[in-house]
């Protein structure tokens, strides 16, 4: 039984179907905060404008939020313009990533005739340590580490990414961190590698408005590096890619941090709650995870993920089947991503009704 017809590719319910209850996109769960809904009322006149064609004035305030030179940061339609635009920076790119994990690295490597190369994090399923060896080659021009990282919702420690970028400084390779989660693990603000970054010629920050505020339909994201390629970045870049209202509300969001900070108090709570609930159901193994989605796996043998998925989406809620997932493809994986208390019981409640059938 597949369920990829009402399932998009990376998750997430689109525009009409909004009776679903979502746990398949990893979305704050607080919503948008109201300052957004307020600027939103005022929009239609910017509609009528051109917007930045470089989006300067938000690229400097970003770097003004880490305490960056401007040129440090490049604003982009949505993270995944960057991850696709970064391949295009060699001749014959090459790159390593670290699997299971998000197939926008890979996909966009297929796309530019690339070649990306995994490891795999599956040496050790209750911790998924980064590997003792990476396969490095002469011609590896990038490594790719979603960090915390999507499906499994681990943290690699700032300790282990120093390692990997000291590495691959001297290799001369670039190390693209994936903060996508980073602002919703359930610690502060100072997660993120960010702090570190000057002290760094070959490393690039991936961050993205998307889902510490809730706005996927809002395509807004930045990419955080030297100027020594960075700048190379921004000239394959096309003009006007950042609309003028999400170049506003990214200068906004940058001042929610008592949001972002609720947010994260939030989830640490509804995250122990929901890991506690789900681990009372016997036939999943529940992995643990520092970011607003947890993994699990179903381990009864009796029942597959696409008729979990399926029965819970007739009681229209939505969940991650994880088998488009290397590395999960054969284990019956599911990921789900932590919504209002209310919402989680009733998710919980209808899984045990599905395992006891």
């Amino acid at each position: 039984m597949k369920t990829d017809f009402f399932q998009n590719k990376h998750g997430g319910i689109s525009q009409y179907q909004k009776e679903i209850v979502d746990f398949s996109a990893n979305l704050n769960p607080l919503g948008m905060p109201g300052s957004v809904k307020r600027i939103l009322n005022q929009a239609a006149s910017w509609m009528e404008t051109y917007p930045e064609q470089d989006s300067s004035r938000l690229q400097h305030r970003i770097a003004e939020h880490f305490k960056l030179p401007s040129e440090w940061v490049l604003c982009g339609n949505g993270s995944m313009e960057l991850i696709y635009l970064l391949p295009r920076l060699f001749k014959k790119p090459v790159a390593v990533d670290f699997q299971p994990t998000f197939s926008g690295y890979v996909n966009a490597f297929s796309a530019d005739q690339g070649e990306l190369v995994s490891e795999s994090f599956l040496s050790n399923r209750s911790t998924w340590t980064l590997p003792k060896k990476i396969s490095f080659s002469k011609q590896t021009n990038f490594v790719f580490l979603c960090n915390p990282n999507n499906p499994t919702g681990h943290l690699i420690s700032k300790e282990e990414l120093k390692k990997l970028a000291r590495l691959c400084e001297k290799r001369k390779t670039l190390l693209i961190l994936d903060e996508a989660y980073i602002d919703l693990c359930g610690l502060t603000k100072k997660a993120s590698f960010i702090s570190e970054i000057k002290q760094y010629r070959y490393v690039g920050i991936l961050r993205t408005f998307t889902k510490s505020f809730a706005i996927p339909g809002l395509r807004l994201g930045y990419l955080v590096g030297h100027p020594s390629w960075l700048d190379k970045l921004r000239a394959l870049q096309v003009p006007w890619s950042v609309s003028p209202l999400a170049q506003v509300l990214g200068e906004r969001l940058l001042k929610e941090e008592k949001y972002l900070d609720r947010s994260r108090k939030y989830l640490k709570e509804a995250r122990t709650a929901l890991v506690k609930d789900l681990k009372t159901i016997s036939s999943i193994k529940v992995f643990d995870s520092k970011a607003n989605f947890i993994l699990a796996r179903i381990v009864s043998g009796k029942s597959s993920v696409y008729e979990l998925v399926f029965f819970l989406y007739k009681k229209k809620m939505l969940i991650r089947n994880c088998s488009s997932f290397r590395g999960l493809e054969h284990g019956n994986y599911f990921r789900v991503c932590i919504r209002k208390q209310p919402e989680n019981k009733k998710l919980v409640q209808a899984m045990k009704e599905f395992f006891s059938e």
